[in-house]
């Protein structure tokens, strides 16, 4: 045991192996190779209370010396670097089955690519110099092109789920949820109800766009969805994304406050259903990025600039 561990605390800060060369490099294949190449276990299914497309994945990091402004604060630059691990970390892992059917069914390892198309980034509280945290990250939704990721920089442990649906090694999940039966959408904080909603742990917010990359030929999200099975897949009635979904059975209850009591057919109607719930009021949430588009124009023809560095 370290005898003195606020020294040996400062010595791993001052020499933090996070901001040497090639480290995110490696950082990001490990996530491939774990996560993805070598994971062949499938995808929990999503049941009606917990929808497996929106389940988040925690990153752990933390504020090296490498990393601070001069303010002493982590760079605003670095936030994108660790969105991109947990980003890649997170698609690892819960598109790891369709990625597994690209990958195999066509020449080249990388055959669908997910390629980032954009950023927007909000700091809400400065990240201390040392300072650990969590990165929660989740899909929030997609349109016929673009797939929106969000990563949460939080207090670290203030974000504790009950459990996890994608048992790994060294993870206690309850039975029920690996029985496809428990709720993960109520995850605990950390927090008592009485403190608020979770903002207070907030550090940053960051949401992509991403595009799914066959070569140059451009896969819409939601057959890539499809084939990761986190979209159940419906053939006919009402445009769900740009695949279709049935008509919607009636998700009431029994009377007994139990949930619906529905064939396996009709299960996959209402999960779906309520998948394109979500997706919509993601895509409202995303409208902000897609602004960034069309929103600023820029003039190439403008004359005058004021200085050059």
């Amino acid at each position: 045991m370290w005898p003195f561990p606020a020294l040996w605390n400062t010595i791993c800060f001052i020499l933090s192996i996070k901001v040497f060369p090639l480290v995110w490099h490696a950082r990001v294949f490990y996530s491939m190779l774990f996560r993805w190449r070598l994971n062949k276990t499938p995808i929990p299914p999503s049941t009606l209370k917990t929808l497996t497309i929106f389940q988040p994945t925690i990153w752990k990091s933390s504020t090296p010396l490498g990393e601070l402004d001069f303010l002493g604060h982590k760079s605003n630059a670095t936030y994108l670097t660790d969105f991109d691990a947990a980003r890649v970390y997170h698609l690892s892992s819960i598109l790891r089955v369709g990625l597994h059917k690209w990958s195999n069914g066509q020449s080249g390892l990388l055959a669908l690519l997910p390629v980032l198309g954009g950023v927007e980034c909000s700091f809400r509280r400065s990240i201390k110099p040392g300072q650990r945290y969590d990165i929660v990250t989740r899909i929030v939704g997609w349109d016929q092109k673009w797939c929106f990721v969000v990563s949460h920089f939080v207090k670290e442990g203030v974000f504790r789920p009950r459990a996890f649906s994608d048992q790994g090694k060294g993870l206690k999940v309850k039975k029920e949820v690996r029985d496809g039966n428990g709720d993960l959408e109520k995850g605990n904080s950390g927090e008592s109800e009485s403190d608020g909603d979770g903002k207070d742990a907030v550090l940053a917010v960051v949401m992509g766009k991403m595009v799914f990359k066959n070569g140059r030929k451009t896969i819409p999200p939601a057959e890539v969805l499809s084939d990761c099975g986190l979209v159940p897949a419906i053939e006919e009635g009402a445009s769900f994304g740009s695949r279709t979904v049935g008509k919607p059975v009636d998700d009431a209850g029994a009377g007994d406050g139990s949930e619906p009591r529905v064939n396996a057919i009709d299960q996959q109607m209402v999960i779906a259903k309520a998948i394109e719930e979500r997706r919509l009021r993601g895509l409202e949430i995303a409208q902000s990025i897609n602004s960034l588009d069309e929103g600023v124009p820029f003039d190439l023809n403008e004359d005058v600039a004021f200085s050059k560095f």
